[in-house]
């Protein structure tokens, strides 16, 4: 039941891949309005003008002030609905327009603690050991499959670049993710298009990918950059920040997507070079085949978006894009119609692994792209793959003071 003495909210806090935010079951919430997103940010501890969000759980980054809700599908192909949510920091918003596939993860791990399957099934032979949770994406109508692996049967133990230790894999899956009213992977049909910066009316070249998430690919290059640098070097740069959000705007614009949209990144990419990760490991360029670095709301990612990851293992399949030229032994050809290429991409944190599978179709088979001028073939992705690992950091309650919001009471 719902009062509006509030009291305390049900939440687990939880590590996705590089990522952590509370868990909300949707039953436990209000529906979808401020008042279900002022406990939110009451919880996180936003606003907060000093960035500290020292009076609630966000960790004051982007990539640890977030909001994962967990519902059960009513959708008999579904085990699960998920809705995430970017919550700022220092402003009273919560952008759901994007989606986290480091916190999707996790989301099979709650899926899981919490009795949301439908079924104890076996994901597949090849993953024997393995609960798979199908998960509806809600905010970018994608389903994806993560298959989390049994501690007690999967033996397995792997790190992720970013996260100390080790713990049993998580498989993320995305099924042919594509990105809401935007109706082609590519959506100006071209591998490449032009961005003029702002100011010194600089052209550069970008590769527009609209997959896991909007995203546009640059050369490190072009932004005065090796692509090597850490994050520490280069926060804070205001010149590149100009850059990127101008980068930014006018993406969108080409891509048709409306903004503000925090989900639509930047990524700027070079040919593989040795460089110290920031654990002060040193990553040899034999071991990788792309370096690549990525935007985060106010910040360059201390690791790599797991949807960022996803679109340049995309990227790279297809012939003629930024990442394709920059990747060393690209398996791209010209004759290839179905590609599948698995990278490892060298980001700050170390070296992280990302497959995607994409193929070709005609035009005319895109939806809502009649009466354009569109000839020929376009790729499409068919899956993108990621290991990440996760795990609950705490389950309780969250105290949320004595405002006057609606809540769950027991």
């Amino acid at each position: 039941m719902f009062s509006k003495t509030v009291k305390r909210m049900p939440i687990a806090l939880m590590r996705g891949g590089t990522s952590k935010g509370i868990f909300i079951k949707g039953g436990d919430l209000p529906p979808q309005g401020d008042e279900r997103d002022d406990i939110i940010l009451r919880i996180m501890g936003s606003p907060d003008r000093t960035g500290m969000q020292l009076d609630g759980l966000g960790g004051g980054i982007s990539s640890t002030s977030k909001v994962c809700i967990v519902s059960e599908s009513k959708e008999t192909q579904f085990d699960v609905n998920y809705l995430f949510g970017q919550v700022s920091i220092k402003e009273r918003k919560i952008d759901w327009k994007g989606s986290c596939a480091n916190l999707s993860s996790a989301v099979g791990l709650f899926a899981l603690r919490n009795g949301f399957t439908k079924s104890t099934k076996v994901a597949s032979p090849a993953s024997k050991g393995y609960q798979s949770v199908s998960v509806w994406q809600e905010n970018l109508g994608q389903h994806m499959v993560i298959e989390v692996a049994n501690p007690s049967l999967v033996k397995e133990r792997v790190s992720i670049p970013g996260v100390p230790g080790l713990a049993p894999p998580i498989k993320v899956r995305w099924v042919s993710p594509s990105f809401p009213g935007v109706n082609m992977l590519l959506p100006t049909g071209n591998v490449v298009d032009s961005i003029v910066l702002k100011d010194n009316a600089k052209q550069i070249a970008a590769t527009l990918i609209c997959g896991t998430n909007p995203t546009v690919f640059v050369r490190a290059e072009d932004l005065n950059l090796s692509g090597h640098e850490l994050p520490g070097e280069i926060n804070y740069n205001k010149t590149l920040e100009s850059d990127i959000e101008h980068i930014r705007n006018v993406a969108a614009k080409l891509m048709g997507i409306d903004m503000p949209n925090d989900g639509l990144r930047v990524c700027w990419v070079a040919s593989p070079k040795s460089y110290a990760a920031t654990n002060g490991e040193i990553i040899d360029a034999s071991k990788i085949n792309i370096l690549a670095r990525i935007t985060t709301p106010g910040r360059v990612h201390h690791a790599m978006t797991g949807t960022g990851a996803g679109n340049l293992a995309i990227a790279a399949n297809i012939l003629g894009t930024i990442p394709a030229s920059k990747c060393v032994a690209s398996s791209v050809s010209a004759e290839e119609t179905v590609n599948s290429t698995s990278l490892n991409i060298g980001q700050p944190a170390g070296i992280m692994q990302a497959a995607a599978t994409v193929g070709q179709k005609d035009a005319e088979d895109f939806e809502g792209i009649e009466g354009t001028e569109l000839e020929g073939s376009f790729p499409f992705v068919k899956s993108v793959e990621l290991i990440r690992t996760a795990r609950f950091l705490m389950h309780g309650y969250t105290e949320l003071g004595d405002e006057s919001y609606q809540t769950c009471v027991d």
